[in-house]
């Protein structure tokens, strides 16, 4: 079993910062295994329990230390031991706040580490032991110091299955956004505009989870993303990526493999071709997430939108379904057309009918 740091968020606040200090002390040093026995019955001494916060909600103790499960099925008891009652379960990415802790580490498998006292989104207030809370630090780990908002580096082949040392051998993109995985089980996810985001990651089955879970635009709003996916599938950004479920956010390895025009790509669960056409499109107002027109349009509204057939214009994938062709289409605003050019770029999918 590994060794493993545990990192901490504590939030501004005097007060609660001279309440949070006793836990940096305390968990410095603490090692966990995720990979304990959840149904082995095993008797330990109960521990003697630190000063506790009784009678508390979530909302009023939130500014305490923050933890994500790594498991499912993570039992959640009454009292710091495993034969003590049984108040609810906790599966992989939940959030919980820390609100107490044992003084003393137990032995469960041969390993040692505390319990944890915690209150869940859900008000229920129990014993977690250690090894199955990820404890978040928001600030930047050592080893992304040197690293810039768009470092790249490293590549990897089209495997059908990868380690986890593939996984860090490299950084993975979408558009300009960044995601780095560290050895010491750290991501980082940096982009052009926003405060370079950190925390931890388990890797596990070809399958990335993150804790705490990663923000993306997509469809021009903020998209919430637990985990990611591996596929060696050449989609429309390369191959191989890491995709979420949905397949509509996709990061692409380093150093990918370049796509080819009349090549069948994957995109957002369908196979399309891909093609590069100019074109122009024959009415304002329409650009859809999904080749669907009862998907989200992100043009209604829009100031861009309303600008779509002065807009330079370019289909980048088609594909047929239930007999109507489906463009991904993407307009150009950052030019002259139209006359106040100067904005920004979208992609979305148009069918055969939007276009002259």
């Amino acid at each position: 079993m590994k060794k493993r740091t545990i990192y901490f968020f504590i939030k501004t606040g005097k007060e609660k910062m001279k309440k949070t200090l006793k836990f940096i002390l305390l968990f410095l040093t603490l090692s966990c295994s995720k990979n304990i026995d959840k149904n082995k019955q095993i008797v330990e001494e109960e521990s003697i329990v630190t000063t506790e916060i009784a009678n508390m909600t979530y909302d009023e103790i939130s500014n305490n230390i923050i933890g994500h499960i790594n498991d499912d099925n993570i039992r959640i008891r009454s009292n710091p031991n495993t034969n003590s009652e049984i108040l609810g379960l906790l599966n992989m990415g939940d959030s919980v706040t820390v609100i107490d802790t044992s003084n003393e580490k137990v032995t469960i498998n041969n390993y040692n580490n505390y319990w944890y006292k915690i209150i869940t989104n859900d008000n229920i207030t129990g014993w977690v032991f250690g090894g199955y809370i990820e404890l978040i630090n928001n600030e930047e780990p050592p080893e992304f110091a040197e690293m810039s908002w768009n470092s790249r580096f490293g590549n990897l082949a089209r495997l059908e299955n990868i380690s986890i040392n593939d996984l860090q051998s490299c950084s993975w993109r979408r558009y300009f956004t960044y995601i780095f995985f560290s050895k010491e089980g750290n991501y980082a996810r940096t982009d052009r505009w926003d405060k370079a985001k950190y925390g931890r990651y388990i890797f596990k089955d070809n399958t990335v989870y993150f804790f705490p879970p990663i923000e993306i635009i997509r469809f021009d709003e903020y998209y919430t993303v637990n985990k990611l996916n591996y596929s060696n599938e050449l989609h429309f950004e390369g191959a191989p990526v890491l995709r979420s479920d949905d397949e509509t956010v996709v990061f692409v390895a380093n150093d990918s493999e370049f796509v080819k025009t009349g090549e069948t790509i994957r995109m957002y669960k369908y196979y399309c071709e891909r093609i590069f056409e100019p074109g122009k499109v024959n009415r304002d107002g329409y650009l859809f997430t999904l080749p669907d027109k009862s998907s989200k349009n992100l043009f209604y509204d829009n100031y861009y939108g309303k600008k779509a057939t002065e807009a330079v214009t370019a289909k980048l994938a088609k594909t047929k379904i239930d007999n109507i062709t489906w463009y991904y289409t993407i307009f150009d605003f950052t030019s002259g057309d139209p006359i106040d050019g100067g904005g920004p770029f979208y992609e979305g999918w148009l069918s055969e009918d939007y276009f002259k």
